[in-house]
């Protein structure tokens, strides 16, 4: 598996890599995600694609100053930012966490990835990541797989009862993303 979690100048990591520039600043330094005055909230997207296996890639950075997570997501996936408008892609925050860093990690699918030529993993839709009881919802630990897994699932529900994603997902299967 790829390196996740190092922060760039501009808030972007892909797979240990930097994203073409297509609307994204190319990371540019290796600094930790979080380092001491860091932001207290990161932005973790996982772009998913269908073909010729489920599988995905993740991004992870922060919220550029004055920025919403919304915005952050589409931006972190190499999307530009008219993209929000699209009919035939899904961009939906599915969970969120509180790292060992100490900071919130709010976790985003992005559906077709923008950037399918990437390398990416295959989606293990049977791990689940699971806290210690029923009063003890975190995991003591949270793999990047897991995370993929869950967004996947999360997206499952919404095409079963929310028609727009339903549309979206249904448009993208018709694509072969």
């Amino acid at each position: 598996m790829q390196k996740v979690g190092v922060l760039g100048r501009e808030g972007v990591l892909v797979s240990g890599r930097s994203l073409p520039r297509r609307g994204v600043a190319a990371a540019r330094s290796g600094a930790p995600l979080s380092p001491a005055g860091s932001r207290p909230v990161a932005v973790e997207v996982v772009l998913l694609r269908a073909l010729p296996q489920l599988g995905y890639r993740v991004v992870r950075g922060a919220p550029l100053p004055a920025e919403a997570p919304d915005a952050a997501a589409v931006r972190l996936a190499g999307l530009p930012r008219k993209a929000a408008r699209r009919a035939d892609l899904v961009v939906h925050s599915t969970s969120w966490r509180y790292d060992d860093a100490g900071q919130v990690v709010l976790m985003y699918a992005v559906a077709p990835d923008p950037f399918p030529q990437l390398p990416a993993v295959a989606v293990d839709l049977g791990a689940v990541a699971r806290g210690t009881g029923p009063a003890r919802p975190s995991p003591t630990r949270v793999r990047v797989g897991d995370v993929a897994a869950h967004a996947v699932r999360h997206l499952a529900f919404l095409a079963r009862c929310d028609a727009q994603v339903r549309s979206a997902l249904e448009g993208i299967a018709d694509r072969g993303d």
